[in-house]
């Protein structure tokens, strides 16, 4: 929790982040790896858009992802789509 703290600091991040170390998260979602994964300590690299009302809008898996430098503005494009 604290190297997430750091790096959202180091990033001025205006949002949280998400630290689930015990994978209950992860597991709610559907992103965390299946315990017997050899990179089980390494989570699945998944973007959920919620919207105002809690509901999840949109999912981007690591599958869907095609360019991780170009997210953020996919990501804004429907936020603004939905707006």
């Amino acid at each position: 929790m604290e190297e997430q703290k750091k790096f959202a600091d180091e990033h001025d991040f205006l949002f949280p982040l998400i630290s689930d170390p015990e994978r209950k998260i992860g597991e709610l979602y559907g992103s965390a790896r299946p315990a017997d994964d050899p990179a089980v300590a390494f989570p699945l690299r998944t973007s959920f858009l919620i919207s105002p009302e809690g509901l999840i809008a949109a999912i981007w898996d690591q599958d869907s992802i095609t360019d991780f430098q170009t997210h953020g503005d996919e990501v804004l494009s429907v936020i603004r789509s939905q707006s």
